[in-house]
This record gives C-alpha cells, structure tokens and sequence, in this order.
C-alpha cells in the first residue's frame, strides 16, 4: 500500500527547509561583508545559528556586531 506524505509531515519538512535557508542566507551575508572579519562575528553568529535552529527568523535574532540590514537584504534575494 503506497503511502502520501501528510499535512503534518509536509509542514516539518517545510520548517527545516526554512531553518537551513535562514542558516545558509546569515552565513552568505557574514562571509561576504567586505567590513568583517568572521573571527570578529564568530560568537554571534553562532548563538545567532542556535537561535535560527530554535525556531526563530532573522528578523528575530538580535544582532550587534552583525550587520542586520545586510542579512536581511540576503533573505529577499534567495
């Protein structure tokens, strides 16, 4: 008996598919800002990495060293 994905599967599925996209789009936009080094951001962004695999959005994550703006300009163009 073959057996379809159900409502429940595909919204688990679609929620570590947008965690991943927030973890791949903050990691773009930190190692291509021409005014950080990542060892200067590394702490952050790796609670900020913690916080996207909670749950949390981008919009979400307070940032201090990491230029907020410039992620979420990452965002809009995946």
């Amino acid at each position: 008996m073959a057996r379809g994905r159900s409502g429940i599967s595909d919204k688990v599925t679609g929620d570590v598919v947008r965690r991943f996209s927030n973890v791949r789009t903050l990691w773009l936009a930190i190692h291509n800002d021409p005014e950080l080094t990542v060892a200067a951001v590394s702490v952050e962004f790796y609670y900020a990495i913690g916080e996207l695999l909670e749950g949390k959005s981008l919009s979400q994550i307070e940032m201090h060293k990491i230029n907020k703006t410039r992620v979420l300009r990452y965002a809009r163009e995946d």
